[in-house]
């Protein structure tokens, strides 16, 4: 195996050991949101004498968040690794990207008016 052979599929190891932690994080990402989204909805109801309604709508969207988060590692992992295979770049979607960001900071927005409402 030539030189150029060698840096060649160690450049493609790194690669896709990369997108397999990306991969990662994003999972990772998803089961904290999940995670969260459990805690909003089933503890702190108990925890406070207030209703428990609003806490369940922010707990379901952070657990919709956490399934989108899986789902987005899954389908980057798959289309960052046929991206590789063809030599080619696979970059996210700015509309994704942007998708998350709103709806990340609407639940960031709801969860500060659940906290100052809060009694």
């Amino acid at each position: 195996m030539s030189d150029d052979e060698t840096q060649q599929l160690s450049g493609t190891r790194r690669t896709q050991l990369a997108n397999e932690r990306t991969f990662l994080a994003w999972t990772r990402s998803g089961l904290g949101a999940l995670a969260a989204g459990i805690a909003i909805a089933r503890i702190l109801p108990n925890l406070h004498v207030a209703e428990a309604w609003p806490y369940e709508v922010l707990g379901i969207g952070f657990c919709l968040l956490g399934m989108a988060f899986v789902w987005l590692g899954v389908w980057r992992l798959r289309r960052v690794a046929r991206a590789q295979r063809e030599h080619e770049y696979a970059p996210i979607s700015s509309r994704v990207a942007i998708a998350i960001g709103i709806y990340a900071g609407v639940l960031a927005l709801l969860t500060i008016v659940v906290v100052i409402a809060d009694p």
